[in-house]
């Protein structure tokens, strides 16, 4: 055979190698790790509390129209910690429930036709008045007062009777940043880890109220949520 005939065919293979990417060509490469990761789910908790030994639960109150209103101060804080959310707080009532005592007089009896009736819920817990007002204040010691400091008020008087509470949803007593008291009040609209809000509940029986409430009673409980606050919303203090 031809000598440039055999050249030329193994060059014309050798494109076709080529061509058909058949070749590869080494590159350099190098790399990295980083071990020992570790990540979880930060906590948000609720603490609720009395302050300086004061009661912090309605418990055996006897009232009557127009009397002194009664009312208990809670402190209640998030858990402080620098995986801690900032929260929002609300306030329910829960597991409402109204006994009917029986005739306790003439009076009842005039005002309520069906005072005799044990198993209704008695008209207690329609006459009864639960309000609430939330108080910016920086340590739990300072919510043992009966109204805040100037300036302190975060979300003012809130409420209706127990049964109006029964029927609504829960009350927010983190301000909203748009307090109605402007820059007398205090704008905090959430909870920062580690800070608290002092929470008054008072609870009284309207002057106008008749005879048909007397000797009825009511349980409920008193429900505080902290919820996130959205996305993005710093962990520090607004006011």
């Amino acid at each position: 055979m031809n000598s440039k005939l055999v050249k030329g065919s193994l060059a014309g293979v050798a494109a076709l190698a080529l061509a058909a990417g058949g070749t590869t060509m080494a590159a350099w490469s190098d790399f990295a790790n980083i071990t020992g990761n570790d990540a979880g789910a930060g906590v948000l908790k609720l603490t609720v509390g009395a302050n300086n030994g004061s009661d912090y639960k309605f418990t055996h109150v006897k009232m009557a129209p127009g009397g002194i209103n009664l009312q208990r101060n809670v402190y209640v804080a998030s858990n402080s910690g620098d995986s801690t959310p900032s929260g929002r707080l609300f306030l329910s009532i829960k597991d409402l429930v109204g006994t009917e005592d029986g005739c306790d007089g003439n009076g009842e009896q005039a005002d309520d036709t069906n005072c005799a009736d044990t198993n209704s819920g008695g008209d207690f817990v329609d006459d009864a008045l639960l309000t609430v007002t939330s108080y910016a204040v920086s340590s739990p010691g300072d919510c043992n007062q009966s109204y805040a400091p100037t300036g302190k008020i975060v979300t003012g008087q809130h409420g209706g009777s127990l049964n109006w509470w029964r029927t609504q949803d829960k009350y927010e007593v983190t301000g909203n940043g748009t307090t109605a008291y402007g820059a007398a009040g205090a704008n905090r609209s959430y909870l920062a880890p580690g800070q608290g809000l002092c929470v008054s509940m008072d609870i009284s029986l309207a002057s106008a109220v008749d005879n048909a409430s007397q000797g009825d009673l009511a349980e409920f409980t008193t429900r505080f949520d902290l919820e996130q606050a959205p996305y993005g919303t710093p962990t520090t203090p607004l006011a």
